[in-house]
């Protein structure tokens, strides 16, 4: 395919991944490449790598500039570019190689104007973090549903509007003069590029396939909390539309709808209104005149907000403008804003539940937690295979700590006496008055006459004030409780829960000792993870770990340092691919070095050889009997030993993974629920 795909990358400060993000342009599977490199000011080392680059491949053109932000870098390459699509990708991120080919070859057979595709996030580790998941179609956009797609499509997400995910046809980029607004003035520069775009646009292709990787560094805003809602970038990017449209469209429908498209624009901002943040995020709008001049505007088309939004939430969204034009009910608005955010993430909930919720047999999971560490993610995959597989007639239902939050109430009229109920294990009985606390506690309250399993837990409490007040609390709601039974995971916590509580108490494997990846990954083996701590549950330092990392490499040359906890949080969605990513890494180690304790059990279910440190809590220790006999996991007790038992480490061969003595220790507690469920 002789079609010339011009590739712009705007680059600054991304020293430590520019030469990756190069690398994947020119390796792309479609040969007919205008790669721009537009260095914008950077004051690293990037100009030069650059023009390195640009002398081992023609087909790069470096623009050295000076420093104008993001827009103004793409806006450069625009300036210049010759290729019948372009293609636009930041400099710290990559691309798989076929990219172009894919894009382009639905672009030409489905005859579009924009090819949209998947993407994920990775962060500074190459651990997968997230998968997009757009709706795929051919989008047909005239003047009668131009509104409506970038009112439920673009503005909604569901096909999402960065300028990395799009291949855009340059025809409609010459013809109409697109260019980026600038960044620093607006909301969302992608998003104002593709809402320009799609006013012109009149094919769209949105395919499944996902093409390009989106890093997630460390300290970066995605990775961070939520910032206040930056309302005056929206309307400055309002103002814009609303310029191009009147200039442009002025006896069209894009005209007369405005109104709708001003608060579209609007909806992602006013979303993040909390009543923390609100009268914060009203007094900041610097132009308080065309915001509530557009606000009536917007109550002035009903029917047009109703037909676009639907009822219940066109009619939310007339409520929050007519309360918002008069000034006053700051309360009032916040508390509507809330319930209508609170109300999406119960229909969310129920809606993925639908089926399983009219079930007569049902098992609820509740407080599952969909944050940012793994084993957590895979402590609930372990416990809903256990359950499917112990109850293969119960209809499991998953309410993660996060849901919990907000449909805690409404589970009250909708879990029965009947139903059993099972809470995460994980190791959180202890005196740190934690999330997992305060939902076990509460479940413990709400559902006294059910039947409870508590999954394998760590028991630690210390003699604090705090420890001794959580004891007593936990002690309290167990014992008001009917029929529960608390699964420990160790010798010592069977014996303080035999001591503490007034309840069945088992002793069972850790949870994810449950799931068996044998035979699952045909890898072969190379390199080291050192799966070390960099939270509070470390004890290694930073020397400590340097010392661990120059042993290793004596006999693995190639390492890599990483660990369980990432650094955004996990979609439920998300889970098994996120964590399926991070364990065939385990399984294509050659060896892994650890503090962790559920390091060292993902190791034990990927056959991986691994040599474990013992961490701060001594919880490892105990647990480690149950794998003790494995020949490929070996703990020692102090760096010190490390050279000696990587040597050993590093001659093994074949590995022989046999889990049934494992298997057994789920016995007694499968007993005893099917005992109790039969009833």
């Amino acid at each position: 395919m002789n079609i010339k795909v011009s590739v712009i990358i705007p680059i600054y400060k991304v020293e430590q991944y520019i030469r990756r993000c190069i690398d994947s342009a020119i390796a792309q599977t479609h040969r007919n490449l205008e790669i721009i490199l537009v260095d914008d000011g950077s004051p690293d080392n990037c100009p030069q790598i650059c023009d390195d680059y640009a002398k081992l491949d023609q087909r790069i053109k470096v623009i050295h500039k000076s420093n104008g932000g993001l827009s103004d870098a793409r806006n450069a390459g625009l300036k210049v570019f010759t290729g019948d699509y372009v293609y636009f990708f930041d400099g710290d991120d990559y691309i798989e190689s076929n990219l172009i080919e894919i894009a382009l070859h639905n672009a030409v057979v489905t005859s579009a104007d924009l090819v949209v595709f998947n993407y994920d996030r990775v962060d500074e580790n190459d651990n997968l973090l997230a998968i997009s998941n757009f709706k795929t179609g051919i989008y047909q956009i005239e003047d009668h549903n131009r509104v409506d797609y970038i009112v439920n499509n673009l503005a909604k997400y569901t096909s999402g509007w960065e300028a990395w995910n799009r291949l855009f046809k340059s025809d409609i980029i010459r013809k109409y003069n697109l260019l980026f607004w600038d960044n620093k003035l607006i909301f969302a520069e992608d998003f104002g590029f593709s809402l320009n775009f799609a006013l012109h646009v009149k094919k769209i292709t949105c395919i499944s396939e996902v093409l390009y990787h989106y890093l997630i560094r460390e300290n970066s805003i995605m990775s961070q909390a939520a910032k206040d809602p930056r309302l005056s970038a929206s309307i400055a990017l309002s103002k814009l539309v609303e310029e191009k449209i009147t200039n442009s469209f002025r006896n069209s429908i894009l005209y007369k709808e405005f109104p709708i498209l001003f608060y579209s624009i609007m909806y992602e901002q006013l979303r993040g209104v909390t009543k923390d943040n609100y009268k914060k995020s009203i007094s900041s709008i610097n132009d308080k005149e065309y915001f509530y001049k557009n606000l009536k505007r917007v109550t002035r088309r009903p029917i047009s907000i109703l037909k676009h939004y639907g009822g219940v939430r066109g009619f939310v969204v007339l409520l929050i403008c007519i309360i918002l034009i008069t000034r006053k009910f700051d309360n009032l608005n916040v508390r509507i804003i809330e319930s209508y955010k609170k109300r999406w993430k119960i229909s969310e909930v129920f809606e993925n539940n639908k089926a399983k919720m009219f079930s007569k047999r049902r098992i609820f999971v509740i407080g599952t937690e969909d944050f940012k560490d793994l084993k957590d993610h895979h402590i609930a995959i372990s416990e809903m295979e256990y359950l499917q597989n112990t109850f293969p007639d119960y209809s499991i239902i998953e309410i993660t700590a996060s849901e919990y939050l907000t449909v805690r109430h409404m589970l009250s009229f909708i879990i029965k006496n009947r139903d059993l109920i099972c809470i995460p294990g994980g190791g959180n009985m202890e005196n740190v008055n934690s999330l997992a606390e305060c939902i076990r506690g509460d479940v413990m309250k709400k559902y006294r006459n059910n039947r409870k399993v508590i999954f394998p837990q760590t028991i630690h409490y210390d003699s604090s004030e705090d420890g001794i007040l959580q004891l007593i609390r936990d002690q309290s709601f167990i014992k008001k409780c009917k029929n529960v039974t608390l699964c420990v995971r160790e010798q010592s916590s069977y014996e303080l829960a035999k001591q503490y509580f007034e309840c069945n108490v088992v002793m069972i494997p850790d949870i994810l000792l449950y799931s068996n990846y044998n035979k699952r990954f045909c890898f072969e083996r190379m390199g080291a993870v050192l799966l070390l701590h960099n939270d509070i549950e470390g004890a290694l330092s930073r020397q400590d770990k340097l010392l661990i990392g120059s042993v290793v490499q004596q006999y693995i040359k190639n390492i890599q340092f990483n660990d369980t906890i990432l650094n955004s949080n996990i979609s439920v969605f998300d889970r098994k691919e996120v964590i399926t990513s991070f364990v065939k890494k385990i399984a294509k180690a050659k060896m892994v070095v650890t503090d962790h304790l559920h390091g060292m059990l993902f190791c034990v279910i990927t056959q991986t050889p691994c040599i474990v440190l013992p961490d701060y809590k001594e919880k490892i220790e105990e647990v480690y009997e149950w794998v003790s006999k494995l020949g490929y996991i070996k703990m020692i007790s102090n760096v010190s030993e490390l050279d000696e038992a990587v040597q050993e480490f590093s001659r093994i061969k074949n590995i022989e993974y046999d889990n049934s003595g494992i298997m057994e220790g789920f016995d007694v507690l499968t007993k005893i629920l099917q005992e109790e469920t039969a009833r």
